[in-house]
């Protein structure tokens, strides 16, 4: 029964004339309002999934006696963060989609550089509505990827030749920037990196207390020549 109400449904949704209605510019198989409304269901479905069923998970692994699993469990169904996390990817679908549908119907035509304004516009929408550390992991993992995705780009467009040894160099960069900080200015970096590479130079705890004491010193050299 419940099968054949959800198949009436979806075929209901997707014969309905309003739903159907697309540009030609668009690729999607249906209508621009029925692609907006199903990236939307799937965004939400996928991201609470993910978050609820690791919020289960954690709550029922959890050895803290203070807190009770049935209220570890029930947050990790219904609680801020779950909707928070879910919320994330759905507002950005929900703007980059309707920017860009919405513009092929005012313009009737295919303005490439909304492909840019949608993504930034939902990218920085979704992103206010998280916390602020976690900001900075999205952030670091959108900018990594941007990065591939215009390396890669300029390879497709034969301006760069495809070789092997290029990921290795930026890697080399990277580390040569953070560890620069590291061992000059170790105050921009964050703490888990500094102990990473405390760790790995087996650096104790008065070494890295020296350096501080080495970096505030050149840092107030530098701001008394001001």
């Amino acid at each position: 029964m419940k099968r054949q109400l959800v198949s009436f449904v979806a075929r209901f949704v997707k014969q309905h004339p309003k739903l159907q209605i697309k540009t030609s510019f668009c690729q999607h198989e249906h209508g621009c309002l029925y692609n907006i409304i199903e990236g939307l269901v799937r965004s939400f479905g996928i991201a609470y999934t993910m978050k609820a069923l690791f919020g289960l998970i954690s709550a029922l692994l959890t050895k803290n006696k203070k807190i009770s699993k049935g209220s570890l469990i029930l947050d990790a169904f219904i609680g801020i963060d779950t909707l928070k996390f879910a919320s994330f990817p759905t507002v950005y679908c929900l703007i980059q989609k309707t920017l860009i549908c919405g513009c092929r119907h005012l313009t009737k035509q295919d303005i490439k550089i909304m492909s840019f304004v949608s993504g930034f516009s939902g990218g920085f929408v979704s992103l206010s509505l998280i916390e602020e550390s976690k900001r900075k992991n999205w952030a670091l993992y959108l900018l990594t990827r941007s990065m591939d995705t215009m390396f890669n780009s300029l390879i497709n467009k034969n301006i760069v030749a495809k070789r092997s040894y290029y990921y290795i160099i930026f890697m080399a960069i990277e580390v040569l920037v953070t560890a620069y900080a590291f061992g000059c200015e170790n105050d921009c970096l964050e703490d888990y990196m500094l102990k990473f590479y405390a760790r790995f130079g087996n650096e104790n705890q008065c070494e890295l207390d020296e350096r501080k004491c080495w970096h505030e010193r050149v840092k107030r050299q530098f701001e008394n020549k001001q």
